[in-house]
């Protein structure tokens, strides 16, 4: 078997049996270049587990560079990943990222090495997702459209990209960047939720538990678009008690988990342009009022309500 020579950052936390089945994907493209990032326990009683899951490691059976980055203390679902994927970048121009819940249909790979390459000097383009948060889009005569958005479950980019992402979104204090939030959200909701959620980030960035917003605004700042598969090619499987963000698998802005792969050679869009339509789609389907509400409660009281209603209910889904 030829080996898959995309270098792949795999983001891991404490999931050893997804972590197992990821390794079962992983061992039918035989990466050959392999980057692992653990976060540490954020408490006594997870050390265990985190271990454990650094031992499905073991798993990799065949010939493979990898290179590892375990911390010793909690980072957080914000710096923590934030932190792995400049890591990557810091020694690859380009890759793929994979989070410990999310299982990719073989057809991921294909989909981002393909795009990577056709890419790699556009700079309108600064993100590869894998996942289509409404399932399915168009009617097949094209492999993927462009959008303002995108999805970060399962994704690719490059280090010309990543080169624009800030945590501690500086660029808020700027007057500009609301002009830009009210530009490409335009209803107040939207406008709103983006606002609060922005300027929390900037006020105490030491204590969110996020990092894609901040993605969100480098791509849009830079006018940025991401490829989005005409179907989704990544299933998550963390929507559960473990989850900081998404409990409950059945919410509606869940990622689809029937995988049924892509056509080959893909048939690439006429134009590089946002499809305005899908947009507007995923955002209706995001937002809601709740959302709104949701983004005004303080972060330590929303884990505390999550921890006290338990698994499978719905507090918070695509929201922090």
């Amino acid at each position: 078997m030829q080996d898959f020579n995309i270098p792949i950052l795999l983001i891991m936390f404490k999931r050893y049996d997804s972590l197992v089945a990821q390794m079962d994907i992983l061992r039918t493209i035989h990466p050959a270049n392999l980057y692992v990032f653990a976060d540490g326990p954020g408490t006594d009683e997870e050390k265990a587990d985190c271990i454990r899951a650094r031992s499905a490691l073991e798993k990799i059976d065949w010939p493979c560079e990898i290179r590892t980055k375990f911390m010793d203390a909690n980072l957080g679902c914000g710096k923590g990943p934030a932190t792995a994927i400049s890591w990557f970048f810091e020694n690859e121009p380009e890759g793929i990222i994979l989070e410990d819940d999310l299982l990719p249909h073989p057809d991921f790979f294909r989909f981002c090495s393909e795009l990577l390459e056709h890419f790699r000097d556009d700079i309108r383009i600064m993100e590869i997702s894998g996942s289509n948060r409404l399932g399915r889009w168009g009617d097949g005569a094209q492999s993927y459209c462009y959008s303002q958005w995108g999805s970060e479950c399962g994704w690719a980019t490059w280090r010309r990209a990543w080169r624009h992402f800030d945590f501690t979104v500086r660029a808020w204090a700027d007057p500009r960047t609301r002009n830009v939030i009210r530009n490409i959200y335009r209803t107040h909701l939207r406008i709103t939720f983006f606002n609060r959620i922005l300027e929390q980030t900037y006020r105490h960035h030491d204590l969110i538990t996020w990092w894609d917003y901040q993605w969100g605004l480098a791509k849009n700042l830079n006018q940025g678009l991401s490829v989005v598969p005409a179907v989704s090619l990544v299933r998550n499987v963390g929507c559960d008690q473990h989850s900081n963000h998404d409990r409950d698998a059945s919410h509606r802005f869940a990622v689809p988990n029937d995988l049924k792969g892509i056509d080959f050679p893909l048939r690439h869009p006429d134009t590089v342009s946002p499809n305005h339509d899908f947009d507007e789609a995923l955002l209706r389907k995001a937002m809601s009022p709740r959302h709104y509400l949701s983004s005004m409660i303080p972060d330590g009281m929303k884990r505390r309500l999550k921890r006290f209603i338990g698994p499978g209910k719905e507090v918070s889904t695509w929201i922090p």
